[in-house]
């Protein structure tokens, strides 16, 4: 069984090379993933965004006005669970390294990103300007520099380092506005610009 490519994105993150939205979240496939590292498109500089993911930002704004929102919280779950690429936090955090573009500003909005989902602290960088943010940040930092990042790898990934994102998912959305911070989040990290 072979692992997921990732692809750079232009948020300077790496993500999933392909996702399969049309196809509905299988649990038990995506547990048995195994990440085996292989990246593609890191010398690629045009790093073509998702539109799936800004596509859903889009119609989140537009439904949010009418309240109807369930059906775009159902596809949110399907591209959170695909996007990242990897079985789970751990990987995910590590794979990054790999990222010419990984910059100071991009790990502070991981941080922040983290915090959030799994703590439920308030954010301190607004979604609405994190887009811009996160990639004007001097290149060559390390995730396994942050104290916060790396005590989420903890030793061997640790306990945090091995929540898959099905479980992040559904610990974003149990968080009061986490499916709206879900939806943008997405976007910044794996969207078009």
């Amino acid at each position: 069984m072979s692992g997921f490519e990732l692809k750079l994105y232009p948020s300077g993150l790496l993500g999933a090379a392909t996702l399969h939205k049309t196809a509905p979240v299988d649990i038990a496939s995506l547990k048995s993933r195994i990440f085996h590292g292989n990246l593609s498109n890191l010398n690629d500089r045009s790093k073509s965004g998702n539109p799936d993911c800004s596509e859903l930002k889009r119609k989140f704004e537009a439904a949010n006005k009418s309240g109807n929102l369930f059906d775009l919280y159902e596809t949110a779950i399907d591209l959170g669970v695909d996007a990242f690429g990897t079985k789970n936090i751990g990987q995910w955090l590590l794979a990054q390294e790999a990222s010419p573009d990984l910059n100071n500003y991009l790990i502070l909005y991981l941080e922040d990103t983290f915090r959030f989902i799994l703590e439920g602290k308030l954010r301190r960088i607004a979604n609405a300007s994190a887009g811009d943010y996160i990639t004007t940040g001097p290149k060559g930092h390390s995730i396994k520099k942050s104290p916060y990042l790396s005590k989420l790898l903890g030793q061997d990934y640790g306990a945090t380092g091995t929540i898959t994102f099905e479980e992040l998912v559904i610990k974003w959305l149990q968080i009061d506005g986490g499916g709206a911070d879900m939806i943008y989040a997405l976007d910044i990290m794996f969207g078009q610009r």
